[in-house]
């Protein structure tokens, strides 16, 4: 089944463990990050979701700690964490599955509704 389909028919995209495909993480200012679930975020937007509560999605935390710093979210940029130490991290993303010299690249759209407007053409043919 289609993953639109799918959450239209009031399922929900999660791995075959039963762990939710969007995971969050609070960073500063009260803000979430989706550092993981990138397609599951854009089918459920697809699907006419428009919140957060509508989402199946995990969120992972630090016991005691509102937010995670911008020192710990290097750890999602894996093997190229080094490459942005001291630098801003909102300016990049990662594409695991470009060849690995060109996995890291520069941010273009600012959030998922930026990238949903900039690939809703080849979304809506699904």
């Amino acid at each position: 089944m289609m993953p639109k389909r799918k959450i239209q028919s009031r399922k929900h995209i999660i791995s075959a463990e039963g762990i939710p495909n969007v995971k969050l993480v609070k960073v500063n200012c009260n803000q979430w990050l989706l550092f993981d679930g990138h397609h599951s975020m854009l089918a459920y937007m697809h699907a006419g979701k428009k919140y957060l509560h509508e989402v199946t999605h995990l969120t992972v935390e630090n016991e005691g700690v509102k937010n995670v710093t911008d020192d710990d979210i290097t750890v999602f940029f894996g093997l190229h964490a080094n490459k942005i130490r001291g630098k801003d991290w909102r300016g990049y993303v990662i594409n695991w599955q470009a060849p690995q010299n060109k996995q890291m690249c520069p941010r273009i759209q600012k959030n998922m509704g930026e990238l949903y407007d900039a690939l809703s053409v080849k979304i809506t043919a699904y």
